[in-house]
């Protein structure tokens, strides 16, 4: 005959009251996230959500044609793209400036609203007016803080 302790169990109706305890607990921590989202939800759904990357593209829409020489009194184009990758419709303010060493000469200061994924090409006519002289033709967005630029000779 072996002499054995007697193991030491729960009536069946306690373990199941504490299966029910834990239950209602674990649905009123559910409830209060969802009533009061907390930083922790706010968390969780910023890194389980996909946001997609915001962003707008300019660029010159025919580089090559640039001129880098040009004549004194003679006319030039070129034009600029502004592409909206922001999500929504975006009002664009863009200068155009052209700059001969310390002065600074603006060509047009106007606005272009561009549809979530669209796009605008904007042409630009210039003039040198100034012989013998390196210009920075500029475009500049500056809400968005992008530009770009050229130079032409004279």
């Amino acid at each position: 005959m072996s002499l054995s302790k007697p193991k030491h169990t729960q009536p069946k109706s306690h373990a199941v009251l504490s299966r029910i305890l834990a239950l209602e607990l674990l649905i009123v921590l559910v409830v209060l996230g969802v009533m009061f989202k907390t930083p922790i939800h706010s968390a969780y759904a910023l890194a389980s959500t996909h946001q997609p990357e915001t962003y707008t593209e300019l660029y010159f829409t025919n580089v090559v044609s640039l001129p880098k020489q040009v004549t004194v009194g003679r006319i030039y184009n070129f034009g600029f793209k502004v592409v909206n990758h922001e999500s929504r419709i975006m009002t664009y303010h863009y200068a155009v400036t052209i700059q001969y060493g310390t002065t600074t000469q603006v060509l047009a200061t106007k606005t272009v609203a561009v549809p979530a994924a669209g796009s605008a090409i904007i042409p630009v006519s210039f003039e040198i007016d100034q012989l013998n002289q390196l210009a920075t033709l500029k475009v500049t967005l500056a809400e968005q803080h992008e530009s770009i630029s050229f130079r032409s000779q004279s």
